[in-house]
């Protein structure tokens, strides 16, 4: 696999996680423990594991996907 598809591949996850947790602000609620948003909320509309979705909402995307945009840019020009 290239380095620009490894790069593309890479984003591509970035955005589903972001996706994710974007939903995951929208619908988090204190009292509802992890599991139960996932298994109710989650799941059902992204049919990702919990622990993508542990990651998903523990990950710092924005910065990551920044950069990673930028070097796909310089690998275009």
């Amino acid at each position: 696999m290239s380095e620009k598809a490894k790069l593309k591949r890479r984003l591509n996850t970035l955005y589903r996680y972001k996706a994710i947790g974007d939903y995951y602000a929208e619908i988090y609620n204190p009292d509802i423990p992890l599991r139960r948003l996932w298994r109710k909320y989650i799941y059902p509309k992204f049919y990702v594991s919990y622990s993508t979705f542990d990651k998903a909402i523990s990950l710092s995307w924005d910065r990551e996907i920044e950069e990673l945009e930028r070097k796909l840019s310089e690998k275009n020009v």
